[in-house]
């Protein structure tokens, strides 16, 4: 039946989270779970999609990183494929979509920030949207590891401290 197949392709597909990561231990996994919105990168994509041909755009950027595999379905190189393809077939100037960062860490993406000077001061992740970053919702973990990861100090001012 169709349900038992979506049932067994999607516990094949799905990779298991690599047990040495502290983002991945049971508290950060359940953290980055709770962030998950069914199809998020379908629904933009397409979106964007449209302005982008709307204004004469040949491609169309998305920040999705290696580590996003992992929690969202959506990120995954195979999905990526699949909604480039239909990107470009489905726009009369083929735009293209590019994932720059797909094989990327996010402490990859920190480093490539600090080479282009970016000042992480004055970035934001939080996903519980206070004026000061909670320290606790698993961007703002992602975050903190990622900086240490690039071998920087997170200049992030955080309501409680994500390395505690």
């Amino acid at each position: 039946s169709t349900i038992a197949h979506r049932q067994q392709r999607s516990s094949h597909n799905t990779p298991t989270p690599p047990s040495s990561s502290p983002m991945h231990t049971s508290k950060g996994n359940d953290n980055m779970k709770s962030t998950v919105v069914p199809f998020r990168n379908a629904i933009m994509l397409s979106i964007a999609c449209g302005f982008a041909e709307s204004i004469g755009a040949e491609g169309l950027a998305i920040g999705a990183h290696g580590g996003d595999h992992v929690i969202y379905p959506d990120c995954r190189p195979e999905f990526m494929k699949a909604m480039g393809d239909a990107i470009s077939f489905g726009t009369y100037a083929n735009i293209t979509l590019l994932c720059p960062f797909q094989d990327t860490t996010k402490g990859g993406i920190v480093k490539a920030g600090i080479e282009l000077g970016l000042d992480y001061a004055q970035t934001y992740s939080c996903y519980k949207g206070g004026e000061i970053q909670c320290g606790e919702c698993g961007t703002c973990r992602e975050r903190w590891q990622a900086c240490e990861e690039a071998g920087i100090q997170d200049p992030t001012i955080y309501l409680v401290s994500p390395g505690a």
